[in-house]
């Protein structure tokens, strides 16, 4: 069954959109539409939290948890939100009360000019909503920005609504206030039907057919009759960029067929003694789903390769972003693409005539640019998991800890070998045109004494891999010295003799 409208349930009521206004941005929906101003625009960008709403999709099962998300609405489209329950500022408070963390930073003076408060309110609900255990606020605020108070009176608010819930047993405030039996069972439904809106042709207003597939099969037989049409997942790239109206768009997001993972046992190619464990990941895990993965799969390697994940954009953007959107978008600053280099990704691309596994380091064609053809889709990620006696290292520069691209990104994976450097793998971001692999300076590395020196004269051959770029996060001459200075400190990790 195929829908033409969009359906959303906004601070518990549905409501249905049609026409052009299911493309909007929508925090532009919200505001000039609907006229709730509460959502506040700043950088329009994704990276101040200003616009965040809170975002439930229906849960898979009658009795599972619905989970709410805070999202950055400036980076998110209507439709999108289809079979969704979003609720703005506007909907967090009851006529009979304000919600806990309303009330706390008013307590605590933790507003100025009040542009980033409803964010801050939200994304904190969100936080108390399935805490279950101390939250981290610093970690849970960390993609909203305050320009006026500082963060003290607003981390003070954070934990007296923490120790307010505790004592008041209002830790589920959202789904008291928007009982999921009054929405789920319908949102369900919705949620997996097929959406298929025309474009419309009005001149300067012209916007994009829209197609939203019911499954992976019914995206690819589409596909294959509108090869260029925009492909629609987490949207924190093409938010920011904004739709091509003249091209359709295709909306995969909501497949959770391709949102699975598994993990594979098989006997290492070069000593069938040795067995190997790779890691399959859906194109459409999303970034905060890998922790709980890593702490599963990765053993002893699970912390540092979340502590990457804790370095990528706010918990907005890591709601919404993919592992397939950041390999798809192809950026030289992509997080993740580092990591899967020295993991030995491969990936895998289907159409509606056949399923091929490319790896990821052939994958890449320059800046962002790959070998995809028009009527693929990237379906599914796997990668080599670390062995316990392997070192991993993931590094990342960049002008603030958190919510900011990369200036410079390193990821290395060797083993120590009775002193001696065996399988060095490195892999930089931030330099050139593509993230790559450091060739000649892993062929320095291979065979070499484990000892500072090694690592001190591969980090000079690093030039011969990498053309640093000049742009305003850094000039070439600074990479290439933040870039040898990552790798001659890699001496410096466990295993290394510095």
């Amino acid at each position: 069954m195929s829908n033409a409208q969009v359906m959303v349930w906004l601070n518990g009521e549905s409501r249905v959109v049609e026409g052009p206004e299911a493309l909007l941005p929508v925090s532009s929906w919200l505001r000039t539409v609907l006229h709730l101003n509460g959502t506040k625009v700043a950088c329009g960008t994704g990276d101040c939290g200003a616009c965040t709403v809170l975002v439930a999709t229906p849960a898979s099962e009658v009795d599972a948890t619905v989970r709410w998300h805070p999202l950055n609405s400036c980076v998110r489209f209507v439709f999108q939100l289809h079979g969704c329950h979003v609720v703005t500022i506007e909907g967090m408070s009851s006529a009979e009360a304000l919600a806990p963390a309303q009330r706390c930073l008013m307590a605590c003076h933790a507003s100025q000019c009040g542009f980033c408060t409803p964010g801050f309110a939200l994304t904190m609900t969100a936080a108390l909503e399935h805490s279950g255990k101390p939250v981290d606020w610093r970690a849970a605020l960390a993609g909203n920005v305050c320009r006026c108070t500082g963060y003290s009176a607003i981390l003070e608010a954070a934990e007296q609504a923490e120790s307010l819930v505790q004592s008041e047993g209002s830790d589920h405030w959202l789904n008291t206030r928007f009982p999921p039996e009054r929405w789920q069972s319908k949102a369900r439904e919705l949620y997996h039907q097929t959406l298929s809106v025309p474009g419309h042709d009005g001149g300067s207003a012209r916007t994009p057919a829209l197609y939203r597939p019911s499954s992976v099969d019914e995206a690819l037989a589409w596909l294959a009759h509108e090869p260029h049409a925009q492909i629609v997942a987490g949207a924190t790239d093409l938010g920011v960029e904004g739709l091509d109206a003249t091209r359709p768009v295709l909306c995969i997001e909501h497949l959770t067929g391709l949102a699975e993972w598994s993990v594979t046992s098989h006997p290492d190619v070069s000593n069938h003694e040795t067995v190997r464990q790779t890691l399959m990941l859906g194109a459409l895990v999303r970034w905060q789903e890998l922790p709980a993965i890593f702490s599963r799969t990765a053993g002893v390697h699970a912390a540092s390769l979340s502590a990457l994940v804790a370095r990528v954009g706010g918990p907005q953007i890591r709601a919404a972003g993919t592992v397939g959107g950041n390999i798809m978008t192809a950026s030289p600053i992509g997080d993740l693409l580092p990591l899967l280099l020295v993991l030995e990704a491969r990936v895998e691309l289907r159409s509606a005539r056949e399923t091929r596994v490319v790896p990821l380091r052939e994958f890449g064609r320059g800046y962002r640019a790959t070998m995809r053809r028009s009527d693929e889709l990237l379906t599914r990620v796997f990668v080599t998991l670390p062995q316990a006696d392997e070192q991993v290292r993931l590094e990342k520069v960049s002008r603030r800890y958190e919510v900011d691209i990369a200036t410079v990104s390193l990821a290395a994976r060797w083993r120590d070998d009775h002193g001696i450097l065996r399988d060095v793998q490195l892999a930089a971001g931030g330099m050139g045109p593509a993230a790559g692999r450091l060739v000649h300076t892993e062929a320095v590395l291979n065979g070499a004494t484990n000892v500072a020196d090694s690592w001190a004269t591969a980090a000079a051959t690093c030039a011969q891999d990498v053309t640093p770029r000049n742009d305003v996060r850094g000039s070439a001459s600074y990479r290439s010295l933040v870039l040898q200075t990552l790798i001659a400190h890699l001496s410096r990790s466990p295993g290394g003799a510095a």
